[in-house]
């Protein structure tokens, strides 16, 4: 008897199960990152499984359009706005674009979950593959300076993490001898 109420509810689409999406949103909200913690998972490998739990995958920029708007009708994600979402498009768009010209094919998009307080935010980022002619260390670190300065070039502007990077890999880039 309650395997056909069970089944009658579900017909009557008063009790759904959840979709594949909705099931990887939900592991990655559950296993969010702390924000005081983001910069030692990202540096350290030891937390990468800590980093994978957390992130959310989209293959292409429609699919990140579609899990950015899916996240800004969950609570704590209010900041996720048509316009932010627009600017985060845009922004790892420009990265794509630039690893793309250089050589590096897009492999997709990624989203961190970070938890702060009550409240969530995003660390999106585009994943992409080595470039073909990345055999001196010397010209990988140029094109990655390239590529995470893109948003610049493309009239945005960098984010805080993207310049941190950016004068990493010039430091770096200091101490290369070829």
């Amino acid at each position: 008897m309650r395997k056909i109420v069970l089944r009658l509810l579900i017909l009557f689409k008063k009790l759904t199960y959840p979709t594949k999406n909705e099931r990887i949103i939900r592991r990655a909200i559950k296993y969010a990152i702390r924000a005081d913690e983001l910069n030692v998972v990202y540096d350290t490998a030891k937390h990468q499984q800590s980093l994978q739990k957390a992130t959310i995958e989209a293959e292409t920029i429609s699919d990140l359009k579609f899990l950015l708007r899916e996240l800004s009708k969950i609570k704590g994600f209010d900041f996720l706005t048509d316009s932010e979402i627009t600017s985060i498009l845009n922004h790892e768009n420009a990265h794509s674009n630039v690893a793309e010209i250089v050589g590096a094919p897009p492999t997709g998009y990624e989203v961190v979950i970070v938890k702060e307080g009550k409240n969530f935010y995003v660390a999106p980022f585009a994943s992409f593959d080595d470039a073909d002619d990345w055999l001196s260390e010397k010209k990988k670190v140029l094109d990655m300076i390239r590529i995470l300065n893109a948003p610049n070039e493309y009239g945005d502007t960098n984010s805080v993490s993207d310049n941190k990077s950016i004068e990493k890999m010039k430091k770096l880039l200091l101490t290369i001898h070829e």
